[in-house]
């Protein structure tokens, strides 16, 4: 009986889940990657919180929403990374946000340097 409890996932949370990058990197189009699973949280949770690194970066690659809040929680992927407790992905994550604009955000005026 065990062995049927995946049956109602989709292919893409499947994939991610058992950590197969090539299967991901097939499937990963945007509009797939940012739709949230059956428990409300994105394949990009998901990845960060099993630990695989390789199927986070072909997500972010991909154009995965990295700012999405979960719908189950309220929560964000670096969230889901510090109950993980990776620091690797978490460094992966941090270069991410700091390079992405959230979506429906004013645009950022230039940085001024101080003499």
């Amino acid at each position: 009986a065990g062995r049927i409890k995946n049956y109602w996932k989709q292919p893409l949370t499947l994939a991610v889940e058992l950590g197969l990058v090539d299967v991901v990197s097939c499937m990963a189009q945007p509009s797939v990657l940012n739709t949230p699973c059956a428990h409300g949280i994105t394949q990009l949770m998901i990845a960060v919180v099993l630990g695989h690194k390789a199927v986070v970066e072909v997500l972010l690659n991909n154009g995965v929403d990295i700012w999405r809040i979960s719908n189950r929680d309220k929560r964000n992927v670096l969230h889901y990374n510090a109950m993980q407790g990776s620091t690797h992905m978490f460094t992966l994550l941090k270069e991410w946000f700091l390079n992405t604009e959230p979506p429906n955000s004013p645009p950022q005026s230039p940085k001024k340097s101080i003499p």
